[in-house]
C-alpha cells in the first residue's frame, strides 16, 4: 500500500479488495448462515413488534414503497424498511455478533442492504459480498477501538454498525473508491448508540440497531453523489479513532486477509439473552445435566465470570422482558426451571414465574480475576453448584455455543430458524423453502423476501 496515504484511504483499498479476491465456497456459505439467521430472528422481532411496526407505518404515513418490512403486510420505502428491519431484529436478543469487537453485525448491516438489494436486484452474489464486507468493516473497526469504546459507555452496534452498513451497501453496489470514501465519511459522522439505552427495563436498545441500519444507507445513497469528503476521517485530529477510542489499534484497519476474514469469527446465539450470559447458562445448565441433579436439590449456584459481564447485567429487580434479557441470574434461573432459554422464556409469565425467582434467589455472581485478564479473548464462566446435601459440582465454560471454537451446526441452526419462523407464524413449508433458497443459489430469494 501507498505509505503516503492516509489510514483511510488504506482502509478502504483493503476493504475493495474483497471484491477482486478469490472468495472461497465457505466463506460464502458462512455469509448464506448470516442471512438465514438474521431473517429468522427478524420474523420473530416483527411478530413481538407488530403493533409499533403497523403503528409506525400507518399513523405517521409512511406507506410509500415497495420495499420489504419483514414480517408485515405494508410496504415501505427503502429508508423506512431498513430502520424498521433492524429494530426486529435486535428485539430478539438473538442475532449474531463478535465477541472481540462486542458488537452485533446482522441487524444494523442486513437490515441496511436488504431493501436497495431488493429494489435494484442486485445478484445473490453482490449480495453475500456487502453482507461480508460491511461485517469485514465493522467488526475491523470495533476491535481497534475496544475495550475503551465500550467503556465509555457506545453501543458498538449503533456507532461501528453504521459504518458497517454504509460499507456493506458501497460493496454491493460496486461503489468507487472515491464513492465509498464518501460513504464512510458520512456513515461515521452520523454514527451514534449508547449504551444507557438498555437501563431501567428499557425497550429502547433496538433502536440503535435500527437507526444503524437507516443511517448507514442514507450514507451510502449520499456516497453516490460523488461530494468531496474529507481527507482522513478516520485518523484526523477529530477523526473517529481520535473521538472514539483511546490509543486505537491502526493495524487492525489495514491487515490482509491471511488470517481469514472476520464473519467467520462471528458468533451465532442459542439462547434470547445478552451474550454475556451465555457461558454462565451453560456452565450451569451442563453441570446439573452431566451430575444429574435436580434443581430442586440445589442450594446454591455461585458463578465466576469476567467483570465486563457483571457490568450492568447482574439484576434480580427484573423490569420486563427486555430488563430480563439483559440479567444473568434470570437468564440462568428460567434455562434451570424450564430447560431451555428461547423467545418465550422472557414472557411475563416466565418472568413472575415463583420457581423462576426462587432460583434466581439462589445465584451468586462474582468477578474472577484470571477470567477478566482473558477476556475478550475468552468469555469465560465457571458455574459450583452447591446442593443440599453439601456436596459441590463445578464446570467452566470457555466459549459457549455458537463461538467459532463451538459453532452451531448446519442442523443447529436449522432448528433455530424453523422454531423462530413457526413462533412468528409461517408455515413450515414456507419455512423450508426460504431455508432451502437463501442456503442454494438464491434466486428467488427476493420474491420469497415480500412473502415474509
Amino acid at each position: 500500500m501507498d505509505k503516503l496515504s492516509t489510514i483511510t484511504d488504506k482502509f478502504i483499498r483493503r476493504l475493495n479488495e474483497i471484491r477482486s479476491l478469490q472468495l472461497d465456497k465457505g466463506l460464502l456459505k458462512q455469509a448464506k448462515l448470516c442471512l438465514l439467521d438474521y431473517i429468522g430472528v427478524s420474523l420473530a422481532g416483527s411478530k413481538m413488534l407488530i403493533s409499533q411496526h403497523t403503528a409506525y407505518l400507518e399513523r405517521l404515513l409512511y406507506t410509500c414503497g415497495e420495499s420489504t418490512v419483514i414480517g408485515v403486510s405494508n410496504k415501505a420505502d427503502i429508508y423506512t424498511a431498513a430502520f424498521l428491519n433492524g429494530l426486529s431484529a435486535h428485539e430478539t436478543e438473538l442475532d449474531d455478533g463478535h465477541r472481540l469487537g462486542m458488537i452485533h453485525l446482522a441487524s444494523p448491516i442486513i437490515s441496511a442492504l436488504l431493501p436497495i438489494a431488493e429494489a435494484r436486484r442486485v445478484s445473490y452474489e453482490d449480495l453475500l459480498i456487502g453482507i461480508i464486507s460491511g461485517y469485514e468493516a465493522a467488526v475491523r473497526l470495533a476491535r481497534a477501538v475496544q475495550p475503551y469504546h465500550k467503556l465509555k459507555g457506545y453501543h458498538t452496534t449503533g456507532t461501528c454498525g453504521t459504518i458497517g452498513a454504509a460499507i456493506g451497501v458501497s460493496a454491493m453496489l460496486n461503489y468507487s473508491e472515491t464513492q465509498t470514501k464518501a460513504a464512510l465519511s458520512m456513515a461515521i459522522t452520523s454514527s451514534a448508540g449508547v449504551l444507557e439505552i438498555q437501563e431501567d427495563g428499557s425497550q429502547l436498545k433496538p433502536y440503535n440497531a435500527g437507526q444503524a441500519a437507516l443511517n448507514g444507507l442514507t450514507a451510502a445513497m449520499m456516497g453516490q453523489l460523488n461530494l468531496l469528503s474529507p481527507n482522513d476521517i478516520l485518523g484526523g485530529n477529530r477523526g473517529f479513532l481520535m473521538l472514539y477510542g483511546e490509543n486505537a489499534n491502526e493495524e487492525i484497519l489495514i491487515a490482509d486477509y491471511k488470517d481469514g476474514y472476520e464473519i467467520k469469527r462471528i458468533y451465532m446465539k442459542p439462547y434470547a439473552a445478552c451474550r454475556h450470559s451465555h457461558p454462565s447458562i451453560e456452565a450451569v445448565v451442563d453441570t446439573l445435566k452431566e451430575n444429574k441433579i435436580n434443581y430442586g436439590e440445589v442450594k446454591t449456584i455461585q458463578i465466576r465470570t469476567y467483570k465486563a459481564a457483571i457490568e450492568g447485567h447482574d439484576h434480580k429487580d427484573i423490569q420486563g422482558s427486555n430488563s430480563a434479557k439483559m440479567s444473568i441470574p434470570y437468564s440462568v434461573a428460567v434455562a434451570v426451571v424450564a430447560g431451555r432459554a428461547g423467545l418465550n422464556e422472557f414472557s411475563s409469565d416466565w418472568i413472575n414465574s415463583s420457581e423462576v425467582k426462587r432460583i434466581m434467589n439462589k445465584i451468586h455472581i462474582l468477578a474472577d480475576p484470571d477470567l477478566t485478564a482473558a477476556a475478550p479473548q475468552k468469555r469465560a464462566a465457571i458455574a459450583k453448584i452447591t446442593t443440599n446435601d453439601g456436596l459441590d459440582y463445578a464446570k467452566k465454560v470457555n466459549y459457549p455455543k455458537g463461538e467459532p471454537e463451538s459453532p452451531m451446526s448446519i442442523d443447529d441452526l436449522k432448528t433455530k430458524f424453523f422454531e423462530l419462523a413457526k413462533y412468528s407464524g409461517i408455515a413450515e413449508s414456507k419455512a423450508n423453502e426460504v431455508f432451502t433458497t437463501i442456503l442454494g443459489d438464491g434466486l428467488a430469494f427476493f420474491d420469497l423476501l415480500k412473502d415474509l
